[in-house]
This record gives structure tokens, sequence and C-alpha cells, in this order.
């Protein structure tokens, strides 16, 4: 049975290998007290990104509110958070 930490796991690879390709390197952060997360660099910090489920559907989130969110599938996923970078 897949937990939920590791459900945000593979949805987190599966970004970072999105982002990849599209020339924007990225970190997958797994702490032990805390849920995964994937962190990209930036010249002002970092953005971390983390996974979670909304009545039953996952999201990538990136700060607070349903701007900062898109849902794990969309096709347009990592070009929405690449964009969203820009903008930080």
């Amino acid at each position: 049975m897949m937990t939920a930490r590791r459900q945000q796991y593979l949805y987190l690879v599966q970004l970072a290998w999105n982002l990849r390709q599209m020339d924007m390197g990225s970190l997958i952060e797994l702490l032990t007290y805390t849920e995964p997360a994937l962190v990209i660099p930036q010249t002002t910090g970092r953005l971390k990104i983390t996974v979670i489920e909304r009545e039953g559907v996952w999201f990538y989130a990136w700060g607070h509110g349903r701007k900062q969110s898109v849902r794990v599938g969309t096709d347009d996923a990592a070009e929405r958070i690449a964009r969203s970078v820009g903008s930080t």
C-alpha cells in the first residue's frame, strides 16, 4: 500500500523531471520530520513546492491560496510553476 508521503515524493520526482526538461534545476528535500518538498533555488532565496491533497485531489502548492497551486497531472503544471518562479 502506498503511503501519502510516498505518493507526494513520486509526484515531486515527476515534477522535478519535467522542470529539468525545461532547463530548471531543483532539489528534492526529504527531511524525516516533515513532508517531502521540491526546492527551486533562486537568487532571492528558494521556492518550496509541496504536494497536498484536497478532497481526494492532489495539487502542487508553493504558497498560500489557490493561485499558487496547480493540480497534479495538469499538462502545463511545470510551465505554470516555472512562470511563478520567474515572477517571484
